[in-house]
């Protein structure tokens, strides 16, 4: 095929007992086009047949011969002859066809006349390496095996399309995926000529408290009264309610919380729901769609609902009916129960378990809380979740293991400085994950960074609106411009 360019787009995919749990969604961090508020779409799910490559289970042990089926996606819809070639590759969630149809990177291959192709992650969606999803068969889980994966991928399709040595291929993805686009053009540079990274985390920490700082900086951008400080109120007298009496019984009740409630909390109990009520405004200030930043900074500040806890209780029922979330998750042997079940029927294996394992085992991200003059306390420590990795996994997964693991992901794709080439970055000052990031291009950093002023996790990898921010419509020019410099 002559002349002809590929482009990678991995998008970012970074409920169950809860809707929105540690920075991530549940199903994962992209959402479905055709549920994104303000938004009228067609029912584009099940256009694309499901399609599959045989993989290695263990790309780094030659002696393991054994396989499986990897799904994907393929459309020639906006194909044009000697026109790119892109891939989508799911994050920590499972691969939805409806984006085969909506996104960005589809505006993008209609500009370009392009073949498009999705390809799922391994142990995400339908995609099964092992019979379950067992501490033992999620040893085979890594961003390592994943991005072998896509090497064998396009390795594959350069074979079944008769492309040649002279074709590029260029990466796209956000949040977990954004890494991967960037860690691929960096290890398999023969393969992959470029890449659009968004939202991406490239520096792996066992504790990440900026997340939550940054949370908190956005809801203290609300205009119409001290936000953080109304919620901080709130937060405080809930920790007093905990230990009065009859308080526990109030709080089951106005919380709806999940499962029957014994009457006390234990400690484990308390962090619990202090991360749980993090978590209301955590995902709303990453997504920032539907029910946005200025909806519970409203209900926070509305006076008339007294007293302030109030407030808070209506803040989580709304988020809790935009996600679908039936209950409020406080029992911490309720969440170990849930995550501890290898089997694929199960609930959690719609990514929970398997995304609690990479932070585990490779990445750290714990959103920690643990100043006593932070807005959400100091119950949300780096103990708690630790505690968490070591119940779920065994005893094996303590912080000294995730402290060389972490050392070790930074010391394999370099963290902050990846020296890549031909990447850009995308990060949304909105966006508690982009301190992980690049968000400037300077000597030191000389890679070319959007930083888009307003928007949050992934703006840019979704459809394009007349709703969208100026700031949002001029960095997709600027990845258009990136992508006609690549393929030019």
């Amino acid at each position: 095929m002559k002349k002809l360019f590929v482009i990678v787009l991995l998008i970012c995919e970074v409920y169950g007992w809860t809707a929105f749990w540690r920075g991530r969604k549940y199903g994962g961090n992209i959402v479905d086009p055709e549920k994104i508020a303000n938004r009228n779409f067609i029912s584009l799910r099940d256009i694309t047949s499901d399609n599959w490559l045989t993989q290695k289970l263990d790309h780094f042990d030659f002696l393991n011969t054994k396989t499986w089926k990897q799904r994907y996606y393929v459309s020639a819809q906006y194909y044009k002859p000697n026109g790119p070639i892109f891939l989508m590759i799911g994050g920590e969630g499972e691969a939805i066809s409806a984006w085969m149809k909506k996104g960005a990177w589809i505006t993008y291959a209609q500009r370009f006349g392009s073949l498009c192709f999705m390809v799922e992650h391994r142990f995400y969606g339908k995609s099964h390496p092992t019979n379950d999803i067992s501490t033992t068969s999620l040893s085979f889980l890594s961003s390592e095996q994943a991005l072998a994966d896509l090497a064998y991928f396009v390795t594959a399709m350069n074979s079944q399309y008769n492309l040649t040595a002279d074709d590029k291929w260029i990466a796209f993805g956000g949040s977990y995926a954004g890494s991967l686009a960037a860690w691929l053009r960096k290890k398999f540079s023969h393969l992959i000529y470029g890449a659009v990274a968004s939202s991406s985390p490239l520096l792996a920490k066992v504790e990440y408290p900026d997340y939550l700082k940054i949370v908190q900086d956005e809801l203290a951008n609300y205009d119409g009264c001290d936000c953080v400080n109304e919620v901080q109120i709130a937060i405080n007298k809930i920790d007093s309610i905990m230990k009065v009496q009859n308080g526990p019984q109030s709080m089951s009740k106005h919380f709806k919380f999940c499962g029957t409630f014994s009457g006390t909390f234990s400690n484990l109990d308390i962090s619990t729901i202090y991360e749980s009520i993090a978590n209301i405004f955590a995902g709303v200030v990453q997504n920032n769609f539907g029910v946005t930043v200025h909806d519970v900074c409203g209900i926070m500040c509305n006076m008339s609902i007294i007293p302030a806890t109030l407030r808070l209780v209506e803040a989580n029922s709304i988020v809790m009916k935009a996600y679908g979330q039936n209950c409020f998750q406080y029992n911490y042997n309720q969440m170990i129960d849930y995550l501890k079940v290898s089997s694929w029927s199960s609930d959690s294996s719609e990514g929970s378990r398997q995304w609690l394992y990479q932070t585990c085992s490779e990445f750290g991200f714990y959103q920690t809380s643990s100043n006593s003059s932070s807005i959400f306390g100091d119950r949300i420590s780096i103990q708690y979740f630790m505690q968490l990795c070591i119940d779920v996994f065994g005893s094996n997964f303590n912080f000294n293991s995730l402290t060389n693991a972490v050392n070790r992901t930074n010391v394999m794709y370099g963290g902050l400085y990846p020296e890549t080439t031909n990447v850009i970055y995308v990060q949304g000052s909105m966006d508690p994950w982009h301190a992980l990031g690049l968000t400037q291009t300077n000597s030191i950093q000389p890679q070319p960074t959007i930083y888009i002023d307003g928007t949050s996790h992934c703006a840019d990898v979704y459809p394009p609106s007349k709703k969208d921010p100026p700031e949002l419509t001029a960095a997709r020019v600027k990845i258009v411009k990136f992508l006609s410099k690549l393929l030019n």
